[in-house]
């Protein structure tokens, strides 16, 4: 690797990076459903 430099995350670090992407996708759907239902959820 080129940057050498760059601390590599530790595993629980990329693990909770995971979760958050995860949750931020499950979000996502959760708002898309409540859209082509006609309901916007609350902001």
């Amino acid at each position: 690797m080129k940057h050498k430099f760059i601390t590599k995350p530790k595993k629980s670090d990329k693990v909770l990076l995971e979760k958050d992407k995860i949750k931020q996708l499950e979000d996502e759907i959760i708002y898309l459903n409540g859209k082509l239902k006609g309901l916007t959820p609350p902001s």
